[in-house]
């Protein structure tokens, strides 16, 4: 590969370096999580100033030294600046949490799908946040947005528990009725059993299993802005940001300080 290429990218996180500099964490489609350095980003006069915004996405173009095993920014086409989802607090919390996901647990098999998947994300996010501001009624919540975001990404990853199948008794799930998912199976059931009694399951009321086998069999850019029944938006919420942190290992941080931010 040449010093100098180019691809798509989204800004995951920046930090600063010296008075004028930042280092830039990237997401691309085809080669995952990159770090790169973009000179006098941090000056208000710096042509890459918007290198260094979260969630800013178009085309960026490196020069990679490979000696020294680093790369810069050369220049920043920038396409999308999500000034919504900056000004919208639910947004940008959400779109905190999908970033953080991304750059903890970046799946490099399925990165294209990974990185469009984001995207459309952080598209759904900015419509809302300009939406809201016209009819403060709109149903498709960024919570909403962030968990069928969450339940497509486990899809992705390979790690999503079997929709189809009861865990225990491996008759078939039926998607008009309650389901339990049993934290010490890692499975879907008609009843908790014994040994669940305790408070190691969560109930999914209808039609939230319903929703999760239409999530498997649609594509996230004619799903993820679809208004969610309100009762089923938390759950799924919350059993899809469980999964994805035992995938990942680890909790995440954005989580906890997106914390009483989410109101349905």
């Amino acid at each position: 590969m040449s010093r100098n290429w180019s691809t798509e990218a989204i800004v995951l996180k920046t930090h600063r370096i010296g008075d004028n500099h930042k280092g830039v964490l990237l997401c691309t489609p085809f080669r995952g999580n990159i770090s790169a350095i973009a000179h006098g980003a941090a000056s208000q006069k710096g042509k890459l100033r918007n290198a260094a915004l979260p969630f800013a996405r178009g085309t960026v173009y490196l020069y990679e030294d490979k000696v020294h095993n680093s790369m810069k920014i050369t220049d920043f086409d920038v396409t999308i600046l999500p000034e919504g989802i900056r000004a919208q607090i639910q947004s940008f919390f959400a779109a905190s949490i999908a970033a953080e996901i991304m750059l903890l647990g970046h799946v490099e098999s399925e990165s294209r799908e990974m990185f469009d998947l984001f995207a459309a994300c952080l598209d759904f996010l900015e419509g809302f946040a300009f939406e809201v501001t016209e009819n403060p009624q709109r149903q498709v919540h960024p919570m909403s947005i962030l968990a069928l975001f969450l339940w497509n990404y486990l899809l992705f990853a390979g790690v999503c528990p079997d929709l189809d199948f009861c865990g225990t008794s491996g008759r078939k799930l039926l998607p008009d009725q309650q389901v339990y998912f049993s934290f010490l199976d890692t499975a879907f059931m008609h009843t908790p059993e014994k040994h669940d009694m305790s408070g190691h399951h969560l109930v999914l009321p209808p039609p939230s299993l319903t929703i999760l086998q239409w999530v498997k069999e649609k594509p996230y850019t004619r799903t993820g802005k679809e208004a969610l029944p309100s009762h089923t938006i938390t759950p799924l919420y919350n059993l899809g940001i469980h999964l994805v942190q035992q995938f990942i290992g680890r909790k995440l941080n954005s989580v906890r300080t997106a914390a009483g931010m989410f109101r349905i």
